[in-house]
């Protein structure tokens, strides 16, 4: 590592990565959320220019928080499918130690 932004983006990484490994539903779901609420604020300003009359040239709003609706509700379902993985993980730890012995 030879500076100090190289260094904080490689700490930055790692510590991006662990803390999605640990607590993956938390991540995915705030990551979620940022993403469907930017859609949202695009929904609702297509309708406040539908409500002026002046919504016609406004569609790719529309579509734009579409997609972005879809996309953040699909993030949080990856947050619970991780979230789902990790606590197999630990159950089947939790299982197959006990009957080692």
């Amino acid at each position: 590592m030879n500076n100090i932004p190289q260094y904080l983006a490689n700490s930055s990484t790692t510590i991006l990565r662990a803390y999605t490994m640990y607590r993956p539903l938390r991540f995915f779901t705030i990551l979620g959320t940022i993403v469907t609420a930017l859609g949202s604020i695009l929904g609702v300003r297509y309708i406040y220019y539908v409500i002026i009359g002046l919504g016609g040239g406004k569609v790719q709003s529309l579509i734009l928080a579409a997609v972005l609706m879809i996309i953040g509700f699909q993030i949080f379902l990856i947050g619970l499918l991780a979230d789902l993985i990790v606590s197999t993980v630990k159950f089947s730890k939790i299982f197959y130690s006990g009957c080692a012995e």
